[in-house]
């Protein structure tokens, strides 16, 4: 499944308690290896099945490249028409696109992009 693509592709380790410097890129490199825990659906928290419909899924297919542990390329597909709500770091800017032009965002009272999204398209994220 993508998202288990994802996690593998991102810098980012769920460590044990015995290996307290396994959530740190250094100690990912130490270990050479990524561990992640998945659910049954192997998609949350990104997937999950639609209340009004279990039969369906809801949410995004979501797929992050990472360099130097900053953000290169976030590539997300839509399940459904549905918001998509993105909380980029402090002082952070994001360019949408989706088939190679841009996206109108805009923000909520948390200052969080939000992006009006189609079922089944593709929205691309890369820094400003």
């Amino acid at each position: 499944m993508l998202f288990a693509l994802v996690l593998a592709a991102a810098t980012v380790a769920s460590a044990s308690p015995a290996d307290s410097a396994g959530d740190t890129l250094d100690g990912v490199k130490r270990r050479g290896e990524i561990a992640f825990g998945a659910d049954v659906q192997g998609g949350e928290p990104y997937v999950f099945e639609d209340p009004k419909d279990p039969t369906k899924l809801v949410g995004f297919e979501v797929d992050i490249a990472w360099a130097d542990g900053k953000l290169k390329e976030a590539t997300i597909r839509s399940l459904a028409s549905q918001r998509l709500v993105i909380r980029p770091q402090a002082k952070s800017s994001l360019v949408v696109t989706s088939d190679g032009s841009a996206v109108q965002s805009g923000k909520d009272e948390q200052q969080r992009m939000i992006v009006v999204t189609e079922k089944g398209k593709t929205y691309v994220l890369k820094p400003a």
